[in-house]
């Protein structure tokens, strides 16, 4: 398991442990980790928890991901037009991306 999945796994256990132990249903019946790792942005910013919870359980993961982009905007770069850009230079030492100021966006 990589260190993010470790993470996301550890805020979605501190987020909806209580949720999860509530119901008092076999693991298997729980939300599948993916719709709850897609609702803990809207959770985190101050979402209501149970309710979100509820459409984990219950919507199509068709549905919840409407749901959510109803919430929290467009879930993919497809939607986005890509209006408000930044330039970086990648660093070929250490990889590290720098932001450019004050170039236009041809470099001119």
């Amino acid at each position: 398991m990589s260190i993010s999945g470790a993470y996301k796994r550890m805020r979605v256990y501190k987020e909806f442990y209580p949720l999860l132990s509530r119901d008092h249903v076999h693991q298997d019946e729980w939300p599948s980790f993916e719709r709850l790792v897609a609702i803990l942005p809207i959770i985190r910013k101050g979402g209501d928890k149970e309710e979100w919870y509820q459409k984990a359980k219950n919507l199509i993961f068709k549905d919840l991901r409407e749901e959510i982009h109803t919430v929290a905007g467009p879930l993919n770069n497809k939607v986005c037009k890509h209006e408000q850009t930044s330039l970086f230079k990648k660093c070929e030492d250490c990889g590290a991306w720098i932001p450019v100021e004050g170039e236009c966006e041809h470099g001119e």
